[in-house]
């Protein structure tokens, strides 16, 4: 493919390049892997103290990315932790972790949040 424009990466991949010029040799292939990572999954309601339970919703920047979180004080991952498929009730104080991750991209960072619940 000839470059001459922003090439837009949307999965991990091994980018590989070389250069011409007319009446000249080809550069060497040049390889580099792009690694895209996931937008982490943060929660909705994003205030930490409430008087009452509480309604949580998980959202992720990455279209198609699997949310996972845990409530154990375990960190999420591929093979641990819940699978958010939708919102679910707060109804006492609780730190939970979350990650989003989706196949051909580096998994999001963990995060951890805390709701407290007077």
């Amino acid at each position: 493919i000839l470059y001459s424009s922003q090439i837009s990466i949307t999965e991990n991949t091994d980018l590989r390049a070389v250069a011409s010029e007319p009446g000249k040799n080809l550069s060497d292939i040049d390889s580099s892997q792009i690694n895209v990572r996931v937008k982490s999954a943060f929660p909705n309601p994003h205030t930490h103290t409430h008087s009452g339970p509480i309604s949580v919703t998980l959202n992720c920047g990455t279209v198609g990315a699997t949310m996972k979180y845990t409530l154990d004080g375990s960190t999420p991952s591929q093979t641990n932790g819940i699978v958010y498929t939708g919102a679910f009730t707060v109804s006492s104080s609780i730190t939970f972790r979350t990650i989003a991750i989706k196949d051909n991209m580096v998994d999001s960072q963990v995060y951890d949040y805390y709701f407290t619940i007077n």
